[in-house]
């Protein structure tokens, strides 16, 4: 039987921008938020705050809810549920992406408008993403 899991993602808005990672799966790559799963006995501000360091080595300062958005992972044969939270990051923000603990392959990241999104520049990795990002604040 597939597995539900529960993720938080960072919706880390600077200067009208969002900032969105590129992840370098099988064959091809997605647009995502940066963020990762909820471990057990952690809260989702923990995660997040834990998965935005290990991904990005930058800490963020969580302002408030968002919204929901989910993927399914043929491959894993699992559905992700993504918990979304606008953020800001702290002052000297510097972003690095070479030093993830973990096995994802994060290999890009852009600070992205409206724009990039809405006319394809940058295309997210489900549609569910796309109407949150579509009809959030930035």
């Amino acid at each position: 039987m597939p597995n539900v899991i529960a993720s938080v993602k960072a919706f880390i808005l600077h200067k009208e921008k969002v900032l969105m990672v590129y992840e370098k799966l099988r064959k091809n790559g997605t647009w995502d938020l940066p963020g990762g799963k909820i471990e057990y006995g952690e809260t989702p501000y923990q995660a997040l705050k834990r998965e935005i360091h290990e991904e990005l080595r930058i800490e963020i300062e969580i302002k408030k809810p968002l919204g929901l958005y989910w993927f399914y992972s043929e491959h894993n044969k699992h559905e992700v549920i993504c918990s979304t939270f606008l953020c800001t990051v702290k002052e000297n923000c510097v972003i690095d992406i070479t030093q993830n603990p973990a096995d994802e392959k994060i290999t890009e990241y852009r600070w992205v408008t409206r724009k990039d999104i809405v006319t394809n520049n940058i295309v997210p990795i489900t549609e569910s993403l796309m109407e949150l990002l579509s009809a959030s604040i930035f």
